[in-house]
């Protein structure tokens, strides 16, 4: 096997170990993140975080986490979110002279913290528009211009006129409803200004208003919309208003999570598609928009929209060109899209905060409203009650304190966090680069170090009468590093306009006027959460808006679904179904932490709890029998009707994943097919011009090896076990396929100095080492997919990709047996039928109950051919199967008889007297009558080194077994190894006499006490193979050679995986000087 077959060979053993590798790695995380938390720079109070996930269990609400960690740690504290550490101000002047410094020029605050996350450079945020890009340059273009789009008076005149068109058509929705109609204000609000903001920014026309209105009447009264300019608009404003959620959701999600947990892994793919989606969408906009454009003559004016603008600034339509740095060009298609996109988001759900603030505030507050409505009714009235644009610019003075004032008790966008690009000092301490740095304007906003009486509403405070009291830099709505919004004036002229249209027009009162109103914050502090609309976010948008808050509770949830996991495991464990001595298992791995060795563990298991235990591999509780009495009636109950047909393995979900349960013999679920394919396997192996010719082609691989260690002399050590197996891989497949091999050749080659390596011939089956070394993996592929849980081999990273490689093998194996079969069948095809056929396992299957098979199965049910797929199963199971079990019973037989002088004596002289009587030849039929005491010896081995030592089935029915009832679907063990050395069945047990199978003995030997090929119904069908195979290469090896360890007093090594496996074993052969013809 090559190295990473080795490698992947070991993962069960690996995943026994799991519980204790993972413990220790996250003991050495913990331990590094505190000794790295307790050194850290600049220590400050703060919570104290946990590992991964820092605070964001505290943070379900960020801000008003982070106002609790200002009330109990004070002006300057810090926090983690996840690994990241963030110190958090909340004063002006612990910051005033660098993070709140709004000068481009050698600001070393440039950076949000989220543009760093890996979450928003996946997005593609961070090389484009203004939130995230990362560019100080692109930034700084971006801004510029599209403030002077955005500031521009013609601009400004129409976002008023906009307003005010789309606010008289809700003034008649709510007449209409009538004024007992309680109305939700953040529904109409949010509806009035997505229509808005949609016709200011694209020129086009949503209803957002107007569905909204819809949903509240009637079925009778509800009225037909208008043709939407923007197709399928209700959709297009969902995708849009998920833009937030998305960017928190790649923040926090860490980028693991992310990729590989099921069902966060389908939400970021989700938010990804959608957000495709939306940016695909615009861009269609802008290009009709740029093509309609396009289509008018240069003197031909145009619509005041931002898009408008955008499209035709620094062109030829541009009369006012913008020139920053000499750099004078218009935007790009894609600068475009992000601008539109982040202008409208940052838009929607800030202006509609702070209206629904500054109404709650307003109202709560009567001699506030008094004094504004009368300001808006004398200045109004003064222009025969209409609104302009000149007059909302320079009059209504109380109007704007209230609007400030409103602002500072309710900041919309409370925190600000960026990245300090270079080595920095503030708040009196010297940081290093990469720090990340927090403000909070809304306790900087109510900050009795800046203000008078902050809790209290008073917009008095921003009148120039009282100027002397406030402290400019301490009030920040907008913003207060360089990245403050772009957009502040056209929000405060929307705002405006509606608040003087709304307390001008009605009279405006609160439903429940001491209930305090609600507010989450998100990306921004909004003030409710909204309900399902037709044009706001659907249910599932909404929920993954949720994931961040979900996600700052996952070490509860976590620890209380483990806690009821674990509670649960134990109490069923409790109350199990005849509980039974055995170790205690862990939820979710059971004992498989024990088992770096299975069938070791099982033995230890026996010793401490008896004849009968149960264990369990994984959730799988499995009932452990070691004693036949116990199973002779049931488990090793050989006949076809066995409530036992279904192996452990094959009720597996990783084995159905191979496909391996519905075809072939060794996992074959389906009774009527399993018993066709062994029926017509039995016929095939059993037949008498096989067995004759094994023994042909066993005799003939032995004599090639037979040169080969002669030519390595008497006194080199051989590895016994490559050589064993490496004689009984050529042999296999010469009488399976009738091709031949060269692995004992390429081995005894590799041993030989290169003057005295021999040419090998070209094998019929191409790569014929790899071919053997996945048929050889498959035993590690087997156990893999049946240890390793469906998830881990699934989602998480190294097991996915194992278990990709590992099916790709499989696929390949297939494939090339498959060419085999079809190379062979299409042979015999072209050959007469009166041609003598090779006498091979697979000419047999391709010709039995065919024209040319002359000794059909003489059964109805078994008359048939069989398929092409059941026999590419079944060549390698066969393949597989004795390999390994042959190569590792010749090795522990070789063993025993070494370490036995007696017994090897008896057996040689067993051996020469039977020869020499035969002319010094060894015959087929001298091999299948004589040699009693070389079938006594390999008895006496495969008793003592039980090759395939455990059998585990599934009780197909209701059961009785060793004293207890079992339901249906019970797994039960038998230990074949401890009951072949069972004190009860075995006199001596321990020691190796071969004598006790030998008639002159007198032992009895008890029914289902030696059971080398298994004991249930699916006792190997090619055992009588493997016993010629094995009696064969005994006999010549000790009529040629004199065996001896060359470690005689070292125990023979060996390993559990499917089956016990030789390690190592050394011989030195010594030419016997016999006149043997052999």
């Amino acid at each position: 096997m090559s190295f990473y077959t080795q490698l992947t060979a070991l993962v069960p053993t690996i995943l026994s170990y799991l519980p204790h590798v993972l413990l220790t790695i996250i003991l050495l995380y913990v331990i590094n993140f505190y000794i790295s938390y307790i050194n850290r720079e600049n220590p400050l109070p703060g919570p104290i975080p946990l590992p991964i996930i820092g605070n964001i269990h505290r943070m379900a609400d960020a801000y008003t986490f982070a106002n609790a960690m200002h009330e109990q740690y004070g002006d300057i504290f810090e926090f983690y979110i996840g690994s990241r550490r963030l110190i958090m101000l909340n004063r002006v002047d612990l910051g005033e002279n660098n993070i709140l410094r709004q000068s481009i020029k050698s600001n070393n605050y440039f950076l949000r913290d989220a543009s760093l996350s890996q979450g928003w450079e996946e997005l593609g945020w961070t090389n484009r528009g203004v939130l995230g890009n990362r560019s100080i340059t692109g930034w700084l273009f971006n801004k510029k211009l599209l403030s002077h789009c955005l500031n521009s008076t013609k601009y400004f005149k129409e976002s008023v006129n906009g307003i005010q068109q789309i606010f008289s058509e809700a003034e008649e929705y709510w007449k209409d409803l009538g004024d007992s109609k309680p109305l939700e204000f953040t529904e109409w609000i949010h509806c009035l200004i997505v229509d808005t903001q949609i016709k200011l920014i694209t020129g086009q026309t949503t209803y957002s208003l107007s569905s909204y209105y819809n949903s509240l009447l009637p079925p009778h009264l509800k009225k037909s919309l208008s043709h939407q300019s923007l197709e399928d608009y209700s959709k297009f404003i969902s995708h849009l208003l998920a833009w937030p959620p998305t960017g928190l959701f790649f923040y926090f999600i860490p980028p693991f999570i992310r990729h590989y947990v099921p069902g966060v892994r389908h939400i970021a793919e989700w938010l990804k598609r959608r957000l495709k989606w939306l940016e695909n969408e615009v861009a269609k906009i802008v290009r009709e928009k740029k093509k309609t454009i396009e289509n008018m003559d240069n003197d031909e004016a145009l619509e005041v929209n931002l898009l408008t603008m955008l499209l035709t600034i620094n062109t030829e339509r541009d009369n006012n060109k913008f020139k920053m740095d000499n750099i004078e060009r218009p935007f790009s298609e894609e600068e475009i899209v992000e601008l539109l996109i982040e202008v409208f988001v940052a838009a929607v759900d800030t202006t509609t905060s702070t209206l629904c603030f500054l109404f709650y505030c307003v109202c709560k507050h009567p001699e506030v409203k008094s004094r504004l409505v009368a300001e808006i009714d004398a200045a109004l009235s003064s222009q025969d009650n209409n609104l302009f644009y000149d007059s909302l610019t320079t009059l209504f003075p109380y109007t704007n304190a209230v609007m400030k004032e409103s602002a500072r008790m309710m900041t919309v966008v409370p925190l600000s966090a960026q990245v300090a690009l270079e080595d920095d000092e503030f708040a009196g301490y010297k940081w290093s680069a990469g720090t990340a740095v927090a403000v909070n304007y809304g306790v900087i906003h109510r900050h009795k170090a800046y203000w008078k009486d902050p809790e209290i509403f008073r917009p008095e405070r921003f009148l120039d009468e009282n100027r002397d009291e406030l402290e400019p830099k301490a009030f920040m709505p907008f913003g207060g590093t360089v990245k403050s919004c772009p957009g502040k004036l056209v929000a405060e002229r929307m705002v405006k306009t509606l608040v003087i249209l709304l307390f001008s027009k009605f009279e405006v009162e609160l439903c429940e006027p001491d209930k305090e109103i609600t507010s989450i914050a998100t990306i921004i502090k909004q003030a409710s959460t909204p309900k399902q609309l037709i044009t706001t976010m659907s249910l599932y948008t909404q929920l993954t808006a949720l994931v961040p808050i979900i996600f700052s509770h996952l070490p509860h949830i976590l620890l209380t679904v483990i806690l009821l996991y674990v509670t649960n495991f134990y109490v069923s464990y409790v109350y199990r179904e005849n509980p039974l001595p055995g170790p205690i298992p862990l939820p979710i791995i059971g004992n498989l932490y024990h088992m770096s060795d299975m069938y070791k563990f099982l033995v230890a298991m026996h010793k401490q709890h008896g004849d009968a235990f149960e264990f369990y591999v994984g959730n799988k509780r499995i009932v452990m029998l070691n004693r036949a009495d116990l199973a002779e009636n049931n488990v090793l109950r050989q006949s076809i009707k066995s409530n036992y047909f279904v192996r452990v393995t094959s009720a597996s979900q990783g084995w159905q994943e191979l496909g391996l349960t519905e075809k072939g013999l060794f996992s074959n679920t389906k009774l009527k097919n399993w018993a066709f394919n062994r029926r017509f396997l039995s016929h095939c192996l059993t037949s008498a011009k096989y067995m004759k010719e094994i023994f042909d082609v066993a005799h003939n691989r032995f004599l090639e090896a037979e040169e080969y260690w002669k030519e390595l002399g008497d006194n080199t050590p051989l590895e016994f076990t490559k050589w064993m197996h490496c004689m009984t891989v050529d042999t296999k497949i010469k009488i399976i396929t009738g091709e031949q091999t060269y692995a004992l050749p390429t081995y005894a080659n590799s041993l030989l100095p290169p003057h005295l390596q021999k040419p090998l011939p070209q094998s019929s089956i191409q790569s014929y080492s790899e071919f053997v070394s996945h048929l050889l993996y498959r035993s590690s592929i087997g156990r893999f997919f049946y240890t390793t849980p469906p998830f881990f081999r699934h989602y998480v990273p190294g097991f996915k990709q194992i278990a990709a490689r590992m099916k790709a093998k499989v696929a390949w194996l297939n494939e090339e047996v498959k060419k085999i079969v079809r190379n062979k069948k299409q042979l015999i095809e072209s050959m007469d039928d009166k041609q003598e056929l090779k006498i091979d396992l697979l000419s047999l299957m391709l010709t039995t109950n065919t024209e040319r098979d002359t000794n059909r199965i003489k059964a109805s049910e078994f008359e048939e051919p069989l398929n092409e797929d059941e026999i590419v199963q079944i060549l390698i199971e066969v393949f597989s199967g004795g390999i390994g079990t042959i190569t590792n019973a010749l090795c522990s037989t070789v063993y025993y008889i070494c370490k036995h002088p007696a017994v090897k004596s008896r057996l040689i002289s067993e051996i020469d007297a039977t020869l020499s009587a035969d002319d010094g030849i060894l015959s087929y039929d001298s091999l299948t009558t004589l040699f009693p005491y070389a079938n006594a010896v390999m008895k006496e081995a495969a008793r003592i080194f039980a090759v395939v030592p455990l059998l585990i089935q599934i009780a197909s029915e209701d059961d009785e077994v060793a004293g207890y009832k079992w339901r249906a679907g019970t797994a039960i063990g038998v230990n074949i190894g401890v009951i072949h050395k069972h004190k009860a069945h075995w006199k001596d047990p321990e020691t190796f006499r071969p004598e006790r199978f030998l008639d002159e003995c007198g032992d009895e030997i008890k029914p289902r006490t030696f059971l080398p090929f298994g004991g249930t119904m699916r006792v190997c069908p090619g055992r009588v193979v493997a016993e010629k195979l094995m009696k064969t290469f005994i006999i010549l090896l000790f009529s040629k050679f004199e065996v001896e360890l060359c470690e005689p007093d070292k125990e023979l090594e060996y390993a559990f995986t499917i089956a016990n496996t030789c390690k190592e074993l050394n011989v030195y052969l010594k030419a016997r000087n016999t006149e043997q013809k052999v």
